[in-house]
């Protein structure tokens, strides 16, 4: 009751007033435009290399970004043979080959491949183990190329002789 006035007793009916909004426009940015942001799709359109998307690797169900990378063409993903003995790269459980470089012969540890993570070099996978670094399910899309040759100049640093892997995460 506004100040000033009375209030009779008795019964009062009350009418519902309709609250109207203004129009809500709702705008968002798929994923893929992250990937075009990023070069990605100019790259996959240039031929070079081989490129994976979610969409594609979601099909498989993997659990870890090996399981991610056994459906690179291009790329297998062999046991480690020093793996729990004591050698320098014991903690990797799988070796990163490229298949049509052979950049690794069966048994050998001594070609590691470089990655990248958004486009920042993480070192190669002598060093780095990229199922600790990232999990699947934050992943987005991986290029993949087999040596220096076909890989982009940006990510054409001293150690992609044997192969690049870059991971591109969701946004």
């Amino acid at each position: 009751v506004p100040p000033g006035d009375t209030l009779q007793l008795g019964t009062q009916a009350l009418e519902p007033v309709p609250f109207l909004l203004d129009t809500a426009v709702v705008t968002a940015q798929t994923e893929s435009r992250w990937l075009d942001m990023v070069g990605f799709d100019a790259r996959r359109k240039q031929g070079f290399g081989e490129y994976l998307t979610r969409p594609e690797f979601e099909r498989y169900a993997p659990t870890t970004v090996h399981d991610v990378l056994r459906h690179v063409p291009s790329v297998y993903i062999q046991p480690n043979p020093h793996y729990g003995k004591g050698f320098p790269a014991d903690y990797r459980k799988y070796l990163i080959v490229f298949r049509r470089t052979g950049s690794r012969l069966p048994g050998s540890i001594a070609c590691p491949v470089a990655l990248y993570l958004d486009g920042t070099s993480l070192g190669t996978d002598a060093t780095v183990n990229v199922d600790d670094i990232v999990e699947e399910h934050d992943l987005q899309a991986v290029e993949a190329y087999s040596g220096g040759a076909e890989t982009p100049p940006e990510f054409n640093a001293s150690g992609s002789a044997c192969g690049v892997l870059v991971f591109w995460t969701r946004h």
